[in-house]
């Protein structure tokens, strides 16, 4: 069956309503009049009747609002305007945070952080909530030379009574300047085929130019200064320290090949630049041992390194303007104790 041109009209304009929302008009139906229905929005009311979003008989009412007219400052009056009330909404509305606070002049509402800044004393070391917080802090140095002989008596006890003790207690403080040479002296002869040889003599014989040779290796070897420092009082502690340096060196976990082989390679090689290190602080060796601390040397030095080595480090320590260890704290309150 074909359809006529007005039918085909109809057909289209119904499905066109049913989308929009609104009456078309039809060819065809018209009120009891025989007028046009008023597509307007001049009315107060407009109803759609058979929409396809709502049953009929329902109709769907657009409120017009009016705003009274406000009077400015100057005494004139705001123009009226009218806006339509729109449907409510099925979106979610989420409420902003009252707390955020927008910076002066607009933009991004400023967050609150997670963890404010506290002020006040930290928590005490235990309580939940504390941290740590390492901080770096530049130490100056003593610079402490000795100078000394492996056979020496008074050279062996200051090493292994005083200098041992100081320095493993102190070490982060101090910058150690062993050198095993003392009073020996170096002389250059003519071997039997006119070559010139270097020849080094101690003051207690060859024992002593052995033992200062191994010590020299072993602060040439051992990377940890306060392990070397342990194994060179060891050596000091025994009778005879040329022949207790293996012995001391296995005690402190150092292979004694490793010094072994300095010393029957570069032992001479190295004694010689321990004896040129030690004229540039002592040209001419009288007496041994002698202490040199940041520079200061004499007989106050020597007496009190020999004595209670450990005080006048800490005295130079809290000269240089560092803040005083523990152990300088203890010592000081032993020592008002024997005052009293």
């Amino acid at each position: 069956t074909t359809l006529n041109d007005s039918a085909q009209d109809d057909g289209f304009n119904q499905n066109l309503g049913t989308k929009l929302g609104k009456d078309v008009p039809s060819n065809k139906k018209k009120d009891n009049k025989g007028n046009q229905p008023d597509l307007s929005d001049s009315g107060h009311e407009h109803r759609n009747e058979g929409d396809g979003n709502n049953k009929a008989g329902e109709s769907v009412t657009a409120a017009i609002t009016t705003i009274p007219p406000k009077k400015t400052p100057e005494g004139g009056t705001h123009v009226t305007t009218t806006k339509k009330a729109e449907p409510s909404s099925t979106k979610k509305v989420i409420p902003v945070n009252s707390t955020r606070k927008t910076k002066p002049g607009g933009g991004k509402p400023s967050i609150p952080t997670k963890y404010p800044k506290t002020t006040g004393k930290p928590k005490e070391p235990g309580k939940k909530g504390n941290r740590t917080v390492s901080v770096e802090v530049e130490v100056k140095k003593v610079e402490l030379v000795v100078i000394y002989e492996s056979l020496c008596p008074y050279s062996r006890r200051l090493v292994y009574s005083q200098l041992r003790p100081t320095y493993t207690q102190l070490a982060p403080y101090i910058n150690l300047t062993l050198l095993p040479f003392g009073k020996a002296h170096v002389r250059t002869e003519r071997d039997g085929t006119g070559r010139n040889i270097t020849k080094i003599s101690c003051q207690h014989g060859e024992s002593e130019c052995v033992g200062n040779k191994i010590e020299t290796c072993v602060l040439r070897v051992v990377k940890q200064t306060v392990t070397a420092v342990k194994i060179v009082a060891c050596m000091s502690e025994n009778s005879s320290p040329h022949t207790a340096g293996e012995n001391c060196a296995t005690a402190f976990g150092v292979q004694w090949s490793l010094i072994d082989t300095c010393f029957k390679e570069h032992g001479e090689e190295y004694v010689l630049q321990v004896a040129a290190t030690t004229w540039k602080y002592k040209s001419d060796v009288t007496r041994v041992p002698i202490v040199v601390m940041n520079g200061k040397q004499g007989n106050y030095v020597d007496y009190h390194a020999q004595h209670d080595m450990i005080v006048i480090v800490c005295n130079e320590i809290k000269a240089l303007g560092n803040e005083e260890p523990k152990v300088c704290q203890d010592e000081r309150r032993q020592r008002r104790r024997r005052k009293r």
